[in-house]
C-alpha cells in the first residue's frame, strides 16, 4: 500500500485528464470511493478511475448515502435548519426542501439576506447579494429570527428584527428565537441542519449551542453536516446528540438538492458490467 500526495496538484486531477486517470488506474486493480466530502467534484479521481476498474463504495461512503437518503422520505413534522454564509451556495437545497419540509429556519448570513431583501433594515451586518425569486423570499415555510443578538457601538444588546438600526451589526439569534427553535426542535420527528447560526468564529456560538442541546432533547431523527457546523459541533462536545453527522459540506448539499453526485453516478454507472465486492 502507499499513499499520494494531494492529487489536486496536478492539473490532470481537477480536469479529469483521460489520461491522468489512466495513470492512476494502472496502479490498482479496484476503485473504492470513501471519499464522500468530494464526490461532488468531476475529477479525475472521483469520475474518471470508475470507467476503467471494477468500482464499489466504501463503508463511510456507503453510510452517507444510506443516512441522507432517509431525508428524502422523512417522518413529519420535517424541520430544516440552514445557517452560514451564501444563499447561493444553499438555494438547490432550499429549494428542494421547500417540497417536503415543514419548515426551513434560515439563521446567519442567509437570514440577514432574507430580512435585507424582505425590506428590514440589517445595517452593517453581512449579506449575499444573490438575488431571492419572490416565490421562496415570501414562501410561508421559510421562518426567520424575531429577535437577534447585535453589537452596537461597542455594546452587545438583543432587540427585534425591526428595531435593527444603521449602526448595527447581527451577530447571533436572539432568546426569543432560541425559544421558537427549542419548540419547533421538540415537536419535529426529523431535523436536518447544516450552517451556524451566529457569527461562530468570532464567539458568537450561543444560538447555535442552543439549537444543538434543544436537538439533543428532542426525539427527531437529526442529521448535521457541512464543515462549520460539524467544527461548532465538536468544539462544544453535542455529537452525541445528533443521530447522523456528515463527512461533507458542499458535497451533501448537492446530494441532498440532486439525489445523487457524480462521484456516486460513476460507480452506479459501471456496476452493470463489473465486478463490485
Amino acid at each position: 500500500m502507499f499513499l499520494l500526495d494531494n492529487l489536486r496538484l496536478d492539473p490532470g486531477e481537477e480536469h479529469n485528464d483521460a489520461r491522468y486517470a489512466r495513470t492512476l488506474a494502472s496502479w490498482g486493480d479496484y476503485y473504492i470511493n470513501e471519499a464522500f466530502s468530494v464526490s461532488h467534484r468531476k475529477h479525475a479521481s472521483v469520475v474518471g478511475i470508475p470507467r476503467l476498474l471494477p468500482s464499489s463504495f466504501g463503508g463511510v461512503m456507503r453510510r452517507e448515502i444510506q443516512q441522507l437518503s432517509r431525508l428524502f422520505h422523512p417522518k413529519h413534522p420535517f424541520l430544516v435548519v440552514v445557517g452560514g454564509k451564501k444563499y447561493s451556495t444553499k438555494e438547490p437545497l432550499v429549494n428542494a426542501f421547500l417540497k417536503n419540509a415543514d419548515a426551513i429556519f434560515l439563521g446567519g448570513v442567509l437570514a440577514n439576506t432574507f430580512l435585507q431583501q424582505r425590506g428590514f433594515m440589517v445595517g452593517r451586518s453581512e449579506i449575499d447579494r444573490h438575488p431571492i425569486p419572490r416565490s421562496v423570499l415570501w414562501h410561508k415555510k421559510i421562518v426567520l429570527p424575531k429577535d437577534v443578538l447585535v453589537r452596537h457601538r461597542g455594546a452587545r444588546k438583543h432587540i427585534a428584527v425591526d428595531e435593527i438600526q444603521s449602526t448595527d451589526t447581527i451577530c447571533d439569534i436572539g432568546p426569543h428565537t432560541e425559544d421558537a427553535l427549542r419548540r419547533m426542535t421538540k415537536n419535529a420527528r426529523t431535523i436536518l441542519w447544516n450552517g451556524t447560526l451566529g457569527v461562530c468564529e468570532k464567539g458568537f456560538c450561543d444560538g447555535t449551542r442552543h439549537l444543538a442541546k434543544a436537538v439533543g432533547k428532542s426525539k427527531a431523527h437529526a442529521v448535521a453536516g457541512g464543515g462549520d457546523t460539524v467544527a461548532a459541533i465538536r468544539a462544544l462536545k453535542l455529537e452525541k446528540n445528533f443521530n447522523f453527522i456528515s463527512t461533507g459540506g458542499g458535497a451533501m448539499l448537492e446530494f441532498l438538492a440532486k439525489c445523487t453526485l457524480p462521484g456516486i453516478a460513476a460507480i452506479e454507472a459501471k456496476k452493470s458490467g463489473s465486478h463490485v465486492f
